[in-house]
């Protein structure tokens, strides 16, 4: 099982740990699936499924007022 750390979720979303951080405490995200003493970790599909939910709920901006 591939477990993924602070910073590989950190890497894999392009969100810095700060966000991470701020999301957890929040609970914007996936609480860890597990921890290695301290340090929390998450399944893979675990983030992988986040992402998708985030993408599908993530408002598309408006090109109203672009120069495009």
């Amino acid at each position: 099982m591939d477990w993924l750390t602070t910073n590989e979720v950190s890497e894999k979303t392009g969100l810095t740990r700060d966000t991470l951080k701020t999301y957890l405490s929040n609970k914007s995200m996936p609480q860890p699936d597990h921890y290695f003493q301290r340090t929390p970790v998450w399944k893979e599909e675990t983030i992988n499924e986040w992402i998708t939910t985030r993408q599908k709920t993530k408002p598309v901006p408006s090109k109203e007022g672009s120069d495009f």
